[in-house]
C-alpha cells in the first residue's frame, strides 16, 4: 500500500497538482493583498468625498456671510451718506480697498453683479 501511494505521489499529475497548489497559494496571497489595498483606497476616497462635501458647505456658508457683510456695508453707507453719487463713490472706494487685499473676491463679484443689475434696470427705463 505504501509503495503504491509513493508511486502515485511521484507521477507527473501529482507533481503538477502540488505545483498548482503552491502557485494558487501565492496568487491567493497576492489577491488578498490587492483587495486589502483596494479597500484602503476606497476608505481614503470616501474620507476625501466627505471632506470635500464639508469644505463645499463651508465655502457656501462663507459666501453667504460675505454677501451679508456686503449688503450690511452698503446699507450702512447708504444711510449715512447723502446723495447718490457720493454714496456710489464711497462704496466703490470700499470695494476697491477690499479688491486690493483680495483680488477676485466674493465681495468684488457681488459688487460687479449688482452694478450690472443696476445698469440693466436703468436701460429698461
Amino acid at each position: 500500500m505504501k509503495i503504491h501511494l509513493k508511486q502515485v505521489l511521484n507521477t507527473d499529475m501529482a507533481k503538477e497538482n502540488r505545483g498548482l497548489r503552491e502557485n494558487h497559494e501565492v496568487l491567493r496571497g497576492k489577491y488578498n493583498d490587492l483587495v486589502h489595498r483596494f479597500n484602503g483606497m476606497v476608505e481614503d476616497h470616501n474620507e476625501l468625498v466627505q471632506e470635500n462635501k464639508s469644505l463645499k458647505a463651508r465655502v457656501s456658508d462663507l459666501k453667504r456671510e460675505i454677501g451679508f457683510v456686503y449688503k450690511s456695508a452698503k446699507d450702512f453707507l447708504e444711510e449715512r451718506i447723502s446723495g447718490l453719487s457720493a454714496f456710489r463713490s464711497a462704496f466703490k472706494d470700499l470695494v476697491d480697498k477690499v479688491k486690493e487685499k483680495t483680488p477676485g473676491s466674493e465681495f468684488e463679484r457681488l459688487h460687479k453683479r449688482e452694478r450690472r443689475l443696476e445698469q440693466n434696470r436703468e436701460m429698461e427705463r
